[in-house]
């Protein structure tokens, strides 16, 4: 695997979540961030695993796959921490 490879499973691992955790933050919250237990039906709990197994698996890829790609994910990272610190000086 290389890392193009490498990044863009990520990214699909990671949109999975993401488009999961749309769906989950569409349901009614009170004014403490929870889901009311009156919104919690079949569907909710069926998103909720569906975004607990995605979010693990989105784990179990970065936890087995980061070492491999060490140099080049700091690489990127100090790239960004570059160019925000050149932005922020201009």
């Amino acid at each position: 695997m290389t890392y193009a490879d490498f990044l863009a499973i990520q990214e699909n691992l990671k949109l999975a979540v993401r488009k999961i955790g749309a769906l989950l933050n569409a349901y009614p919250r009170a004014a403490n961030g929870l889901t009311l237990d009156a919104n919690k039906d079949a569907n909710w709990s069926a998103l909720k695993q569906a975004q607990a197994r995605a979010f693990t698996r989105l784990r179990a890829f970065n936890g087995a796959n980061v070492k491999s790609f060490e140099r080049e994910i700091r690489a990127d990272r100090d790239a960004r921490r570059a160019a925000k610190l050149a932005a922020f000086d201009a």
